[in-house]
């Protein structure tokens, strides 16, 4: 943030620079700031998680045998154990399942300003490395020619419209 090299006013100048402006602020503020912004962050992605959490948590209930809840209840010390097991598996995969739309969401706008990607798709949709299709041969071939002719334009199509779907389908975990 400051340069190492850069003068700072002596004891001799009363705590004013050549310039007449006052020190810089002391490091440990911005340490305090950077550990603040870190757990308001931290918090902020908990709330985010959490109602991945509770559906997690409601599915796993429609899973486990009822039978076995109860076997389970009875025994104390499994009880606990199981009870504490059972959360941190809802919560392992309530926070890969918020991961995965998290990924969905960002990915686009990280390729789109990717320059190299950019480059290769345009590059690679313009080429001359393309298929052609002929009447007479098989149709699964001639259908995968097809989507290979179209797979770098298709990909970023796709991706967009599984963006859309994933921001509606958090807009509706969310409320």
């Amino acid at each position: 943030m400051f340069s190492k090299g850069a003068k700072t006013a002596g004891p001799s100048s009363g705590g004013k620079s050549a310039a007449g402006s006052s020190l810089p602020y002391p490091q440990w503020i911005f340490k305090v700031l950077w550990v603040a912004s870190l757990i308001t962050a931290a918090a902020i992605a908990f709330a985010n998680i959490r109602p991945y959490v509770n559906l997690m948590k409601s599915l796993g209930l429609h899973f486990i045998d009822k039978f076995l809840i109860q076997l389970l209840a009875a025994i104390p010390i499994v009880n606990a154990l199981a009870a504490v097991g059972g959360n941190l598996v809802t919560l392992i995969a309530g926070t890969a399942l918020w991961a995965i739309f998290q990924i969905i969401e960002v990915l686009p706008v990280i390729l789109y300003n990717h320059e190299g990607f950019l480059e290769e798709v345009i590059a690679d949709a313009e080429s001359g490395k393309k298929y052609s299709t002929r009447q007479d041969e098989d149709p699964t071939i001639r259908g995968l020619k097809q989507i290979y002719n179209k797979l770098p334009v298709a990909f970023l199509d796709n991706l967009a419209k599984v963006r859309t779907i994933a921001y509606g389908l958090d807009f509706c975990q969310v409320v």
